[in-house]
């Protein structure tokens, strides 16, 4: 095994290989506010980085193609194609381009020896961890210091180079001067709290690491975001009953323990307020989850073509700015809007084709799932986080199961499975 790993490594140096298959995270993490000085200002950089590290990776055949996934890919790039050209009245082709040029990136696997994938969620964890570190100290620092110093890519750099269309810097009430944190790199606090969701569920399937798991949470509390708290509300319960990890429910009580306690001098309390949001037009909660409700039944239920086949690529927020109800470019709502109830199943389909089939761990794959539906289909975080935790590894992982914070089976059980396929091998 050692022998074939060594020959592998020499046809495909480690080095390439593993910034190829970090590049998307990295990219839609680290340089997620900077935009591209010529073209579209909502055109974020790292999406051209995205797309170069691809066609990188091709040439140096670092990348192979999945043809499984890239079947499925063409299928929907014909679907989707008819759909614009024969129904719909009036469609943006650069939109359904860069649509296309996202989804080719679901066809390829990095070509990289040992457990990648394994290093893939550890360099994630890693830097979320990082990230996390940084909003604490954002927040904690505009107490003392200018603001142009607590929020600097947004003061410093030159609006020509800052990416269109995201609030990077939200009071925590309307009419506040203490902001929530972003952790200075992400677009936006939401963002922000989607990482540190996923960088928590990543630590506790790998190290779980206390001191860890406290800055993780700790980040999650100054984001102020519901977003990654509605990613971990879905995740945690599956991984407690999926790997018997009943030391998190003691855990979880800790947690909320030391929030009760804390609520007023943190206005933790601001979490519980935002649930109110659902039901009030003007929140960034109704927009994002509700609004597009209405806007179907304003436009789309109101025609049976469109319903089918939708308005056209580009044309939802046309249509959401004069609406009855605002609503956010949430990826669900622009899917169905644009590609209608046909367009969606094949579109949402091939998303969750290639997502599901990776060898991480299920509940990795959830969370990338879940976090789809927390932004636009054309913001590349979670694209970052689907290409460089569960597509571009390109192998098996091995040995997630990670030990209890308090001790269990979850340890000896990865390294059951370490052991059988090191046997194996």
């Amino acid at each position: 095994m050692t022998a074939r790993t060594e020959a592998v490594s020499g046809r495909f140096p480690g080095t390439l290989a593993d910034w190829l298959a970090y590049t998307p995270f990295f990219a839609t993490t680290f340089l997620a506010k900077w935009g591209v000085p010529v073209g579209p200002r909502d055109l974020g950089m790292s999406v051209m980085l995205i797309l170069l590290a691809l066609i990188i990776g091709l040439s140096t055949q670092r990348m192979r193609v999945d043809t499984r996934q890239f079947i499925a890919f063409v299928l929907v790039l014909a679907v989707l194609g008819a759909f614009q050209l024969l129904g719909a009245r009036e469609f943006s082709f650069l939109s359904f381009l860069l649509m296309m040029a996202l989804y080719l990136c679901y066809t390829v696997r990095v070509e990289r020896p040992g457990d990648s994938g394994r290093r893939a969620m550890h360099f994630v964890a890693d830097c979320g961890a990082f990230v996390a570190a940084c909003g604490i100290v954002q927040f904690a620092s505009q107490f003392v210091l200018p603001y142009n110093l607590v929020f600097p890519i947004e003061t410093l750099v030159p609006q020509h180079l800052q990416i269109e269309g995201y609030n990077t810097q939200i009071p925590l009430t309307y009419g506040s001067t203490i902001y929530k944190a972003n952790g200075y790199f992400c677009l936006e606090p939401s963002f922000f709290s989607q990482l540190l969701a996923i960088t928590l569920l990543i630590e506790l399937v790998t190290r779980n690491r206390l001191s860890r798991i406290a800055l993780v949470a700790a980040g999650l509390a100054v984001s102020y975001s519901g977003t990654g708290i509605i990613i971990l509300m879905v995740c945690l319960p599956v991984l407690v009953i999926a790997r018997r990890r009943w030391d998190l429910i003691v855990l979880g009580a800790v947690v909320l323990v030391a929030g009760s306690l804390l609520s007023d001098k943190l206005n933790l309390d601001l979490f519980l307020q935002r649930a109110s949001e659902f039901s009030n037009p003007r929140s960034s909660g109704f927009e994002r989850f509700v609004g597009g409700f209405y806007l179907f039944e304003q436009y789309l239920w109101q025609d049976v073509g469109h319903a089918l086949t939708g308005y056209g690529a580009g044309t939802f927020q046309d249509y959401a700015d004069r609406a009855e109800h605002r609503a956010a470019e949430i990826s669900f709502f622009k899917i169905v809007f644009e590609f209608g109830i046909l367009g969606a199943i094949l579109n949402l389909g091939f998303l969750f084709y290639t997502v599901f089939r990776s060898s991480a761990p299920p509940v990795i794959k959830l969370a990338v799932a879940v976090a789809y539906f927390m932004s636009g289909i054309y913001t590349a975080t979670s694209h970052g986080f689907a290409l460089t935790l569960l597509l571009w590894p390109g192998a098996r992982d091995t040995a997630t199961g990670g030990r209890g914070l308090f001790g269990g089976s979850a340890a000896r059980a990865g390294r059951q499975r370490v052991a059988a396929e090191g046997v194996g091998s």
